[in-house]
């Protein structure tokens, strides 16, 4: 079976770690070129509150600009700060449970493939901090666009993937989920991240699993189905 994993918030816990510092660092530069808030923390709390809803970091900010009837030029600040390295004492880390995860799939002759969207220098230095080995996947693409449907075509190609033996596995429904049904693959959404946020549309869903670490059993249990 071809297992295609997304990264942030499916094997990595980008919500709770990485955005949070990255979020109060983008505030704060913004504020101090002249964004105009009434209270710092009352600002943070409505700009991590949009992002819970949000498909990418980018759209949160710009929702959170349009609630304060800011100026888009604040957009351009916060775009260079996510992009940032990660600061040398980012604690980040991979869900319980995921290297052993990928080890057991790996052992069990499954193929697996990684899909994430974001800059390719720091999603790699995400996997580095975080341990996941590059070799648990046969292939990794880093989408160039928030439309993952070419790259799920190219692992497909590449690996030799039948649409309806391939699972994808993602947080995001919209940008995760709904290009691999598009394409005939099976799709697990998994309620970590924003998917505990983020629950339509739930035709492109076909399991829900509350925890990545729930994905040895499902998978066990597809397999005596066939």
């Amino acid at each position: 079976m071809l297992i295609i994993f997304d990264l942030d918030d499916t094997l990595i816990n980008t919500f709770e770690t990485i955005l949070p510092i990255k979020f109060r660092k983008a505030l704060e530069a913004m504020v101090k070129e002249g964004l105009k808030i009434d209270h710092f923390e009352s600002g943070y709390n409505l700009l991590i509150e949009e992002n819970k809803t949000s498909d990418t970091s980018q759209e949160a900010f710009i929702r959170f600009l349009e609630k304060l009837n800011a100026d888009k030029k604040y957009l351009t600040i916060a775009k260079k700060i996510i992009l940032e390295p990660l600061p040398f004492d980012c604690k980040v880390s991979v869900f319980q449970g995921v290297p052993q995860l990928l080890s057991h799939l790996k052992r069990a002759k499954h193929e697996l493939a990684l899909v994430t969207i974001g800059d390719e220098t720091l999603q790699k230095e995400k996997m580095k901090k975080t341990g996941i080995q590059e070799g648990f996947f046969s292939k990794i693409m880093f989408a160039k666009s928030l439309n993952k449907k070419f790259c799920y075509q190219s692992v497909l190609e590449e690996l030799k993937g039948i649409p309806e033996e391939t699972i994808v596995c993602g947080d995001r429904i919209h940008l995760d989920l709904t290009p691999a049904r598009e394409l005939g693959m099976k799709t697990i959404h998994v309620l970590q991240g924003r998917g505990r946020y983020m629950r339509e549309p739930k035709k492109d869903v076909d399991y829900t699993i509350e925890t990545i670490e729930e994905l040895k059993q499902l998978i066990s249990n597809l397999q005596k189905k066939q």
